[in-house]
């Protein structure tokens, strides 16, 4: 009987073994403010909370001031005017810092596609746009710097004035007290008082 020869099995192709090149540009860049993700976080959050903010600070005046003395009421109202001015300071401040991360998610995006750069010929528009564009975006790594630098100073900015504000409230809560009573007893000084 005539003997079967085995087949060769088929020698397995090797798999290419990524290198550190190819995975380099979908990575965040390296020198990113290692906190990005926390920043956008607490921005989010904060511009969400404080658009619900307004309608409770107008809530307040209507329900306490009819209750209250004329120079209480007056203090009331200023409360609520200095906490509507720093509510939409704020909110500018966040909003502005969500879209300047964006800005630079953007740059990220294009580093992680053309990571030695974008094809300059290949974009449409005018030559002015182009040569704008290959001017200030020719170093992408460093255009990405730049763009996170900026991101995390609207941030630490926004921060800054939330502590202003809530310092400045907390001392006006604490000096209305003292005042009334000043006030209360202090007999014929009190026109010079308030």
């Amino acid at each position: 009987t005539p003997t079967a020869t085995p087949t060769p099995s088929p020698t397995p192709t090797p798999t290419p073994t990524p290198t550190k090149d190819d995975h380099e540009p979908l990575r965040v860049p390296s020198r990113t403010t290692p906190t990005w993700e926390v920043e956008l976080l607490i921005s989010g959050a904060v511009v969400f909370s404080l658009f619900s903010l307004r309608d409770p600070l107008d809530g307040v005046l209507a329900r306490w001031l009819p209750q209250l003395s004329a120079d209480m009421g007056q203090a009331l109202m200023f409360g609520v005017l200095y906490g509507k001015v720093v509510l939409y300071t704020l909110i500018i401040a966040f909003v502005l810092h969500i879209a300047a991360r964006a800005q630079w998610v953007a740059l990220v995006g294009v580093y992680s596609v053309y990571p030695k750069g974008p094809r300059w010929e290949n974009i449409s528009g005018g030559p002015i746009t182009r040569d704008y564009s290959r001017e200030r975006y020719s170093d992408i790594a460093a255009a990405i710097e730049r763009a996170d630098n900026r991101s995390s100073l609207i941030f630490g900015y926004g921060i800054l004035c939330a502590q202003f504000a809530l310092g400045i409230l907390l001392l006006s809560l604490l000096a209305v007290p003292v005042l009334a009573a000043i006030r209360a007893f202090g007999g014929e000084h009190e026109t010079l008082l308030l």
